[in-house]
């Protein structure tokens, strides 16, 4: 069914109602006594990092084996690509010991997001037939965050006191236009397709874009820094449960379709094998032993009907004064 623009204008709207709702909630929380609120948790912190990280692999591995039941969806390959850099790179953020590598890897995972979901306005032949995209980004991000650990003093200055430097203020602002910048391209294409996976991606980068905005008016364990970690978190649970939803409902139409084929083909008649045929008569004898006329069986064994007729050798045979009247006229 195809949706009119008053239908998807809805619909945009209430996929982005938990975005507005975290973007008003960050910025009326710096004008209540609640901003000055420190609460400093690592564990607790380690469990929200950890839980995106593992759900954002798993959402990235949802994508990439789809993609060959719905090639026409290019789209999978980029996006399953930032999802593993950023879930890889929080992963090892999440296990990190709070300073500046512990911002480091956050502001980078923030940064390399960003970046790569802003790819997805890039030609599709870049991206549509490619899975070692994803596999080299893989290692990379491994690679990259266990010699960011091993070696913190190579990497650049992330915190002064309790707040964050430029350098990581920067890393988070791009990251976060990036993620504006691939939410748009959804939504733009949402309009031509109506494709439902369009706009929840949409919005997933909607909230990381939010996110990443947040971050820069927040400082370590403060209240707004809580707030960007939870939104993040939501960015990544509404993702994975749609795109749940999105999947067992084609699996339904599947079902449907593939139950409507099969009473198709039971309701089709079809004659196989020898068929025990009388060379005088030519009536055919049956399953239960019994003699049938050949139009009768060929009636009941399949979805034939008979009109009767003859042949002109027959007539012939059965009419010759026929015949001989017409010569004679």
């Amino acid at each position: 069914m195809i949706e009119s623009f008053d239908e998807k204008k809805i619909r945009i709207i209430t996929y982005s109602i938990p975005t507005i709702i975290i973007f008003i909630l960050a910025a009326i929380i710096p004008i209540t006594p609640y901003s000055k609120i420190i609460w400093v948790h690592i564990p607790f912190h380690s469990a929200i990092e950890a839980t995106g990280a593992v759900v954002a692999l798993i959402l990235s591995a949802l994508l990439l084996t789809s993609k060959n039941e719905y090639p026409q969806d290019c789209f999978k390959v980029i996006t399953a690509t930032a999802l593993i850099a950023m879930g890889v790179l929080d992963l090892f953020h999440s296990v990190a010991i709070p300073g500046q590598t512990f911002v480091w890897l956050h502001s980078i995972a923030t940064f390399g997001g960003g970046l790569l979901f802003s790819l997805v306005w890039f030609p599709k032949r870049f991206f549509c037939n490619s899975l070692k995209i994803p596999i080299y980004c893989l290692i990379f991000s491994g690679c990259f965050a266990f010699l960011s650990i091993l070696y913190p003093e190579k990497t650049p200055v992330m915190l002064q006191g309790n707040d964050f430097s430029s350098a990581a203020a920067a890393l988070n602002l791009i990251g976060g236009f990036g993620f504006f910048s691939g939410s748009a391209w959804f939504f733009r294409n949402y309009y031509h397709s109506a494709n439902t996976k369009h706009i929840l991606f949409a919005n997933l980068c909607l909230l990381f874009g939010v996110s990443a905005v947040i971050f820069d008016f927040s400082a370590v364990w403060d209240t707004e820094w809580w707030i960007w970690h939870t939104t993040r978190l939501i960015a990544y649970f509404v993702a994975l449960l749609s795109i749940f939803a999105i999947y067992k409902n084609i699996e339904k139409q599947k079902e449907n379709i593939f139950n409507e084929l099969e009473d198709a083909l039971k309701n089709i008649k079809v004659l196989k094998g020898f068929l025990p045929i009388c060379a005088s008569c030519k009536n055919i004898r049956d399953d239960k032993g019994y003699w049938q006329q050949i139009e009768s069986y060929i009636r009941d064994h399949s979805e034939a009907e008979f009109s009767h007729g003859i042949c002109p050798e027959c007539a012939e045979k059965l009419y010759p004064d026929l015949k001989s009247g017409r010569s004679g006229t």
